[in-house]
């Protein structure tokens, strides 16, 4: 994460989309902010646009890098305390996304919906 550009971190997040939102087209990110930097997580906001079925999304998010050595699992656990909370409250997130592989980021991380940001451990 660190010394990742902008545009990076942007062009990074469409092929995540692309393959999560199977379907969709004219995949747009945009506006990505830092918000936080702290030593062992980083989080950023950003804007997700799309067409499905010719209906236009846009989403806003928060990223989460998991920096420190155990990362991996802190994503995890982060991870499973928001489907706990969801499962708890019959609430449903509008999304929330976890990606330990490293496939796309150096880093662990976890996407939330801003609407429900304060599912996430800050």
């Amino acid at each position: 994460m660190l010394g990742t550009t902008k545009k990076e971190i942007e062009q990074i997040l469409k092929a995540f989309f692309k393959k999560k939102f199977r379907g969709a087209t004219k995949y747009r990110i945009s506006s990505i902010l830092p918000v936080i930097t702290k030593a062992d997580y980083v989080i950023y906001s950003f804007n997700f646009k799309c067409e499905h079925k010719r209906e236009p999304y846009s989403l806003d998010y928060l990223i989460k890098f998991f920096l420190s050595i155990d990362g991996e699992q802190q994503a995890r656990n982060e991870h499973e305390i928001i489907q706990k909370e969801v499962s708890d409250k019959s609430f449903k997130p509008k999304d929330f996304f976890l990606d330990v592989s490293k496939t796309y980021f150096d880093e662990p991380f976890l996407i939330v919906n801003k609407d429900e940001a304060a599912l996430m451990i800050i």
